[in-house]
């Protein structure tokens, strides 16, 4: 991902996800100098900042997509599925194909570490 494609609004609609994933890169931007990491240093931000606006904001969707999840499918292995499918693919489908061998293991254990101390 370039810093050109996270500061351009795209013309077509996006989804929830997109937007607070953008709305978060942007924040970080500011902060901070993004590589192609993006995806790795969003999450990281979920399990060891300061907590603010932009992480409450992806927290929040995680949380909700998790919650939705769990309330409509009642068999854990099913739920666990079903949260590989729709969170974490979300967050593998960003990571730069070149560097999806070495990221796609940490990325997939933090998304399960956030989901856990959430209770899921």
């Amino acid at each position: 991902m370039t810093h050109a494609s996270i500061h351009k609004a795209p013309y077509k609609k996006t989804d929830h996800f997109e937007q607070v994933y953008t709305f978060t890169l942007n924040k970080l931007y500011r902060l901070e100098h993004i590589s192609e990491d993006a995806p790795l240093q969003v999450l990281q931000l979920l399990t060891d900042s300061e907590r603010n606006y932009a992480v409450h904001a992806l927290e929040l969707w995680l949380f909700c997509e998790a919650r939705k999840i769990c309330l409509t499918i009642k068999k854990t292995q099913v739920q666990k599925n079903a949260i590989y499918q729709q969170i974490t693919q979300r967050f593998l489908t960003l990571i730069a194909p070149k560097q999806h061998p070495q990221k796609a293991p940490q990325v997939q254990e933090l998304v399960l570490c956030i989901l856990k101390k959430m209770g899921f």
